[in-house]
């Protein structure tokens, strides 16, 4: 993902949105860890880190509230990204900030785990705290299903797969139940889900903004800057989440003991300025460069001029690109 860090200020907003509630809700875990006859660490599991910057903030917030509860015991935070992610850029975003939680409080340590939320990330009953924002809507680009000729996103009903609901329901169930195994009782499981409301026409914006974007793709394959192969084959593999298909799930991993404590819908509309293009490019420049063939010296010329096109097409008709985005957020405790 392209400067991650510094074009993520979206995503960030809505972190911060409900620190009230979290703080509030967080109380169950720390009473729980100092209520263990044999004290461990306390452990937050971060998933979907990429490279720290809003997880750094996040932490600071739920650590001033936890950090003075716990008896100088000792914190173990663990960020998980994909394999791909860049862990170096973490790591110096986590040590070289004199704002990250690390460097304002002792006996915090920090760990990073290369893997899929797919699998399970830790030992059973280990977590006391697990967060994830803006991550799991993000799948594999083996998910076929989710790709489209003339689009990066599908979102339309008209334009999904029929098999994509089964998909989503079996998706999240693999998310949850993972994440229920991994906390211990009272622990808490905070993440946001990327919702489609089918009754509000303005979110089928997304995929026209995304089929604008492509569609500077296929200019460029017309002009043979590469070939329409390469652009049939670029897509985000981005999923939104249907209400029952969360209902079904939900329902299903309460019956097994994560019970969720709290829900509420969230909006975010990309504001439309100088910044745009930049914030849009940090989520799908791996996508775009992926299906590329040829040395990097070609990829990245390819690239380069995509963005080109992408920005003088923006700055002509910005009316064309429209990021209005609904998102569940979900608060689960284990029992």
């Amino acid at each position: 993902m392209e400067n991650y860090n510094i074009n993520s200020n979206h995503q960030l907003s809505s972190m911060l949105r409900n620190m009230e509630n979290i703080h509030t809700i967080i109380q169950s875990p720390i009473d729980n860890h100092n209520n263990e006859q044999n004290k461990g660490s306390f452990k937050i599991l971060d998933i979907g880190s990429s490279h720290g910057r809003n997880s750094i903030i996040f932490l600071n917030s739920i650590l001033s509230k936890i950090k003075p509860q716990i008896n100088d015991g000792t914190i173990e935070v663990y960020h998980c990204d994909l394999e791909i992610n860049d862990f170096s850029k973490l790591f110096l975003e986590i040590n070289k900030n004199e704002n990250s939680y690390k460097n304002k409080w002792n006996k915090t340590f920090c760990y990073a785990i290369g893997n899929t939320y797919k699998n399970q990330l830790m030992s059973d009953g280990s977590c006391d705290i697990i967060f994830s924002y803006h991550c799991f809507h993000w799948c594999s680009y083996e998910d076929t299903l989710l790709s489209g000729a003339d689009t990066l996103v599908r979102i339309k009903e008209s334009s999904l797969c029929p098999k994509v609901k089964e998909f989503n329901i079996d998706h999240l169930s693999t998310i949850l139940s993972h994440r229920n195994n991994e906390l211990k009782k009272g622990g808490i499981f905070i993440c946001n889900l990327l919702i489609f409301e089918k009754e509000n026409e303005i979110t089928y914006s997304i995929e026209s903004t995304f089929t604008n974007i492509k569609n500077i793709l296929r200019e460029m394959a017309n002009e043979n800057k590469l070939s329409h192969r390469e652009v049939d084959n670029i897509f985000v593999p981005f999923t939104f989440f249907k209400k029952d298909e969360v209902d079904i799930v939900v329902k299903e991993v309460g019956s097994r003991g994560l019970k969720l404590i709290h829900s509420e819908k969230t909006y975010e509309t990309w504001e439309q300025n100088e910044k745009f293009v930049d914030s849009v490019l940090s989520i799908i420049s791996h996508s775009i460069k992926r299906p590329l063939e040829g040395d990097e010296e070609k990829i990245n010329s390819i690239f380069e001029e995509f963005i080109k096109r992408f920005k003088i097409s923006y700055k002509l008709n910005p009316e064309l690109y429209c990021l209005y985005m609904c998102f569940k957020l979900l608060i689960f405790k284990k029992e």
